[in-house]
């Protein structure tokens, strides 16, 4: 639904609405995302990929990595394979939420990164979603989403990424001291408070405790618990599985 109430101030080019709210007359119409998203948040080397994979296998979700969400992200392929699949109400609602992003001051800079953003938050207006990092825990609307943070003990991440990197011992503590220090900035600049602010978190999972899929259960369990809570449909349960970090 087109209103003439609402004007375009798109960053980086995107198919998004954002209204100016305040305008004389405006009517914002009342969207809710038909399911939950799963954003998971992960210290490197806790298996949370791998975990993620096995969640949405699980409940039959899509499952969107670093490299997938990029890859929707150019150009033409938001909008043949993104954009052109929301209603007009989901597509304001994603308009809603870039708008209170920029507001905030919390829109990533990076034109590509507000297109990767963009891609998110259309994902998340869809729903049945399960998404790894890009700080979309930090992005989404928490009554839209389960953020789900998953941890380990630093020797048992080690050698996970010594496996699957090859790297030494000292390499592998290094790799993974440089990616939580990125990970964290992401988050830390979205939510403008702390990562490790446990509150932000809607559960944290220890993943050498628990293993893989003792967590993609807890996990599934858990979607099915807040969309009650919720206007949601229930997810679908049915158990591509990878290494991942």
């Amino acid at each position: 639904m087109h209103s003439p109430h609402l004007t375009v101030d798109r960053p980086s080019g995107t198919g998004f609405e954002v209204p100016r709210h305040g305008d004389p007359g405006q009517h914002v119409a009342h969207f809710v995302p038909p399911a939950l998203t799963i954003a998971i948040s992960r210290e490197t080397g806790a298996r949370g990929a791998s975990i993620g994979k096995r969640v949405a296998k699980l409940l039959k979700w899509s499952y969107y990595d670093q490299e997938m969400l990029q890859y929707l992200a150019q150009g033409k392929r938001m909008e043949d394979e993104i954009i052109t699949g929301l209603s007009a109400e989901a597509r304001e609602w994603v308009g809603d939420q870039l708008s209170e992003l920029k507001q905030d001051n919390r829109l990533p800079k990076d034109p590509k990164e507000q297109d990767v953003t963009q891609v998110i938050l259309a994902l998340a207006a869809k729903g049945k979603a399960v998404i790894i990092g890009r700080g979309a825990g930090g992005l989404l609307p928490a009554h839209c989403m389960l953020h789900v943070r998953i941890l380990a003990p630093l020797e048992d991440r080690a050698n996970w990424i010594r496996q699957i990197h090859r790297l030494t011992r000292d390499q592998a503590y290094e790799y993974i001291q440089k990616q939580d220090k990125q990970r964290a900035g992401m988050l830390d600049a979205h939510f403008r408070k702390s990562s490790k602010d446990t509150a932000i978190y809607d559960m944290m999972l220890n993943s050498s405790r628990l293993g893989e899929m003792g967590c993609a259960a807890v996990i599934a369990e858990a979607v099915k618990q807040k969309q009650n809570l919720g206007q949601f449909s229930g997810p679908t349960m049915g158990p591509t599985m990878g290494i991942g970090e």
